[in-house]
C-alpha cells in the first residue's frame, strides 16, 4: 500500500490538465466561430445595401428621365430623409444629372446618416427601335416574340454598386446594365 500513495493525486492532475486542454480548445473554436459568424453577417448585409444601392440607381434614373434631368443632382425624397420604423434612408446624388450625362454619376445612399451604398452610373447611350420590328426575347418563362410599334428608345446605362457594411468593414461590389425604355419625345 506504501507505494500507491500520492497516485490518485497525479491521476486526478492529469485527469484536470486534459479537462482544462479541452476546454482551452472548446472556447478557442467557439471565438473562431462567433468571428466566422461576424464577418458572414457582414458579408451579407455588405451585399443585401450593394443589391438595394442598383434598386435605388433605378429609381433615381427612372425620375431623371421622367423630369429630364430636373432634381437629379439633389436629395430624394425631395420632402427629406424617408423615416420607417425610426430608420431615416436618403439618396443623395452630389454629381451632374443623370439625364443627357455622358459621364459616370455617383449616388450615395444613406441609412441613418451613414453611407450605405456607393452607386456609379455610366450612360452607355441610346438604342432605338423601327417601330415594327420583331423582338425575340428569353427570361424565366422560356422564350417568346412579339412585335414592337412605336418609336420607343432605350437608354442603356451600367450600374457598379459598392454596399458598406457597419464602419465599412465589409465591402460587396454588384454590376448591372439597365435599360430604361422612354417614347420618342
Amino acid at each position: 500500500m506504501k507505494n500507491n500513495k500520492g497516485s490518485a493525486l497525479v491521476l486526478a492532475l492529469i485527469v484536470m490538465a486534459l479537462l482544462a486542454a479541452v476546454i482551452i480548445a472548446l472556447s478557442s473554436n467557439t471565438e473562431i466561430d462567433l468571428l466566422i459568424g461576424r464577418n458572414v453577417r457582414l458579408m451579407k448585409q455588405a451585399f443585401l445595401w450593394s443589391d438595394s444601392g442598383l434598386e435605388v440607381a433605378e429609381e433615381v434614373i427612372g425620375f431623371s428621365e421622367y423630369t429630364r434631368g430636373d432634381d437629379a443632382s439633389s436629395s430624394f425624397p425631395e420632402d427629406g430623409p424617408l423615416n420607417v420604423n425610426g430608420t431615416t434612408y436618403e439618396i443623395v446624388n452630389p454629381g451632374d444629372a443623370i439625364y443627357n450625362n455622358n459621364n459616370t454619376s455617383t449616388i450615395n445612399f444613406l441609412v441613418d446618416g451613414e453611407i450605405a451604398s456607393i452607386i456609379n452610373i455610366n450612360f452607355l447611350g441610346t438604342l432605338s427601335s423601327d417601330g415594327t420590328s420583331i423582338i425575340f426575347a428569353a427570361g424565366y418563362e422560356g422564350v417568346g416574340k412579339g412585335l414592337a410599334a412605336g418609336g420607343a428608345m432605350a437608354r442603356i446605362y451600367s450600374l457598379r454598386s459598392t454596399g458598406l457594411s457597419d464602419n465599412g468593414e465589409s465591402r460587396k461590389r454588384s454590376a448591372e446594365i439597365y435599360r430604361s425604355l422612354s417614347s420618342g419625345k
